[in-house]
Order: structure tokens, then sequence, then C-alpha cells
């Protein structure tokens, strides 16, 4: 693997890098500063295939970075994995709304280093099996499959979702809720629709529920088989019942202007807000397992079972 690392901090640099070789990394280009590692994402022969950024910096700090970077074709779904001293929740709720696929908080443990960079691995070996197979058949993705959005403030991959919850979890922050999105007959437009339509249908229907919920700091993601989770700090005055006719209005809207009147348009459902149990700490799997299961028929709360021992 190809890594970035950037840090302010010589010494903690030194010490990352170290720590990396250790591992069995040895292709580690360390950098100072975001625009040092601006300058080295735009001469990369190879693309980088791991980005890891520390937070405060001067000039531009990581968070400002992953946007910049997110912007880039080339990187737009590379992962990134956020190193820092940072605890507060303000800056890991910014830092997965920028784009951040991981968040690791100083002193860095080499094993669990080891485990996020192999995670990041994994993904990329089964991202590139992925795309082998559609240029050999010409399928790209199966309906269960929660396919990548576009890049965009407070739209997350599903993994960095998950990763976010565990963050959460670890550092022991209850202060959570969430809710689910269903497109309405989402198996019978996948079934029947060119892939590219059913992506950019899942994009628009993200896009509108991040504006219409912007102001509770939304973390979004598409789980799969047509559902979305959203993830906010604080729900305090939100009716899901409302939320859904004013995104089926803005829906209708775009598709009666876009599409030919014979064309499907679209429509969501959404669940209520739930918040975790507080009594017993912080459930990331009971959370996820009451926001998805509800909202179709294949109900995949074993799936995610195994995600939350570690933040238990």
């Amino acid at each position: 693997m190809k890594l970035l690392a950037v840090d302010d901090d010589p010494i903690f640099l030194d010490l990352l890098v170290t720590t990396l070789n250790e591992l069995g990394y040895d292709n580690i280009t360390p950098v100072k500063s975001a625009m040092e590692a601006l300058h080295e994402l735009a001469i990369a022969t190879d693309p980088f295939d791991c980005l890891l950024f520390d937070i405060q910096m001067p000039v531009k700090n990581g968070i400002d970075l992953t946007k910049e970077v997110r912007q880039q074709a080339r990187y737009a779904h590379t992962p990134i994995i956020m190193i820092t001293s940072m605890q507060q929740r303000d800056f890991i709720d910014q830092a997965y709304a920028a784009g951040a696929n991981d968040y690791v908080v100083k002193p860095i443990q080499s094993l669990e280093l080891a485990a996020r960079i192999g995670m990041v691995k994994k993904v990329a070996e089964l991202n590139d099996q992925v795309r082998h197979a559609a240029s050999r058949t010409g399928q790209t993705f199966r309906f269960s499959d929660a396919i990548p959005l576009e890049p965009r403030d407070n739209i997350l991959n599903y993994l960095a979702l998950e990763n976010y919850l565990l963050t959460l979890g670890r550092l022991r922050m209850s202060n959570i809720c969430a809710f689910g999105v269903s497109l309405v007959g989402a198996s019978d437009r996948f079934a029947t629709s060119p892939i590219d339509e059913y992506t950019d249908i899942l994009n628009d229907i993200a896009a509108i529920v991040v504006d219409h919920t912007i102001k509770y700091r939304p973390l979004v993601s598409y789980a799969g088989s047509g559902r979305f989770i959203v993830v906010l700090p604080r729900a305090m005055g939100l009716d899901t019942e409302d939320l859904a006719a004013f995104v089926n209005a803005e829906l209708e809207s775009l598709y009666t202007s876009v599409y030919l009147p014979e064309e499907m348009g679209a429509e969501v459902r959404m669940g209520p807000v739930h918040r975790p149990r507080m009594l017993n700490g912080f459930s990331p799997n009971s959370m996820i397992t009451k926001v998805l299961g509800g909202m179709s028929d294949e109900v995949q709360g074993a799936r995610y079972k195994h995600l939350w021992k570690s933040a238990a």
C-alpha cells in the first residue's frame, strides 16, 4: 500500500512512520503540512491508497484538507484516517462530515493502527475485485450492496458511518440518535433501471435529506437494499413524517421537471427517530438494528454484532 502521512509535529510523524514500518508498510510519504500534502497528491504518478491526516495544523487543518481532497476525482473515495489528539465531539463530527473514513486518537497503539490500516487494505482489495468483476461481466452492484455515493459534506460511505459509531462507542459518547429512510419500490427499481440511473436517484435522495436536516448536523449513508441511515447528535423538534413530506415534494418536483411523464418518479418513507438506551450505555448494534430493521424485509442485524464488540 502507498500511504501519505501528514502531521506538523516532526517527532510524532517520525514515530508514525516507524510504527507503520514495523507493521510492514514501507511505501510511506511523510509531510509536515496540508500544502505539502496537496502537492504530493498532485504530482503522484500512482495514486496513494490511504491518507493519514492530523487535524490541528497551521494554515490549513486536516478537516479542511479532507474537504479539498474529496473534491478531486482521483481521491474522491480514497480512505482517509484522521490521527489526532482531538477527542471533542465537534472535531469527530466535522471530520466524518468532511469525508473521513476513520478516526484514531493519539497516542497511537500499534495493534489499533494495524487493525485500521488492515481494514482499509481489505476494503481496497475488495473494491478492486468488484471493479475487475464488473469489467468482465458488466455487473457492478447487487441490490444489497452499500453503493458508494458521490462525495459531499455530510454524506458518508457505509463503512465510514460504521467507523463513526465505533469511534463514539470507544470514547463513551452516547448523545446520538438516528432514523431510517427507505426508497419505495427500491427492489423493482433496481431490477429494471440502469445502475447509473439507480445510483443517481440514491444521490438525489441523500442530498435532499441533508439539505432538509442540515441544522441537526446529520451524517447520511446508504446502507443497501434501498435503505439509508441518518445519524444526528440531536433531533429535538424533528418530525420524520413531516420531513418525508418535504423530501417527497422536492423529489416530485425534481423528477417531474427532469424526466419524461412516463418515467417513474421517486418516493421515500421514513421511520421514527431512535435513541440509544442510556441505562446500559451506548449500544450502536441495537440502534442500527432498530433503524434499518423496520425499513425493508431484509433485516441485517446479525451482520453488525461483531462490529460493536470493540466499542463495549
